[in-house]
């Protein structure tokens, strides 16, 4: 029954922060639309980070005025089943499942594409793309687009143990050029740290977390 309700990346040697871009050129260029799409996110995977992105979204974009601002259907839905379970046990139809069904909220709400900015649900991506009929952007890309664009050469990515151990950014780094830099044991344990903190909104202890394991960064390369 369908409910309707409403890369942690780290570039190695500098902080990637960008100058604000022209996103909405950005969106339209990579979707292949002549005109500006209604953008569906898919969060709740923790909810901040669909809110997050959405704020950096409306942050980063060089509005002159509120209609130039990308039109967004927000769904924050954190029910969807848990993605780092489903890699571990192999049972990853439900979660796909879930996630097409929510995609398919967002495209009877008016979206015209989509994004989730989950890392770990991009497991899931080839399948989406087959099964929706909405364009689906890859965070997984754009994160790697935006190290290179940033200057880095080595690149350490921070996320949930599948998104770390798993290789989802590894083949796209090393692709573009870029070294992915290794995090030991207890940097890795510090991040799981720091992402449940934030899932229960303890935000400063989630800092706290994340500071030790950026502290602890090798940047050796794999």
């Amino acid at each position: 029954m369908r409910r309707r309700s409403g890369p942690l990346t780290h570039a190695g040697d500098q902080e990637n922060r960008a100058e604000p871009l022209a996103l909405s050129e950005k969106v339209r260029h990579a979707l292949g639309m002549k005109s500006l799409p209604t953008l569906g996110i898919l969060g709740g995977m923790g909810p901040l980070g669909g809110a997050d992105f959405f704020r950096t979204l409306v942050e980063r974009t060089p509005a002159g005025r509120e209609e130039d601002h990308v039109p967004v259907v927000l769904l924050s839905d954190p029910t969807i089943p848990r993605r780092p379970e489903a890699l571990a046990s192999g049972d990853m139809e439900p979660v796909e499942d879930a996630l097409v069904d929510r995609l398919q909220i967002l495209a009877e709400a008016g979206a015209q594409a989509a994004v989730i900015p989950c890392n770990t649900a991009h497991y899931w991506l080839e399948g989406l793309r087959k099964r929706s009929s909405l364009p689906i952007l890859s965070i997984v890309d754009a994160g790697v687009t935006a190290s290179k664009a940033a200057g880095a050469r080595r690149v350490a990515v921070l996320g949930t143990a599948p998104t770390m151990d798993g290789g989802l950014y590894d083949g796209p780094l090393r692709a573009a050029g870029l070294e992915v830099a290794v995090l030991d044991a207890s940097a890795k344990e510090s991040v799981q740290a720091a992402i449940a903190a934030t899932k229960r909104n303890a935000l400063d202890e989630a800092a706290e977390a994340l500071g030790l394991a950026l502290a602890m960064l090798s940047f050796d390369v794999d």
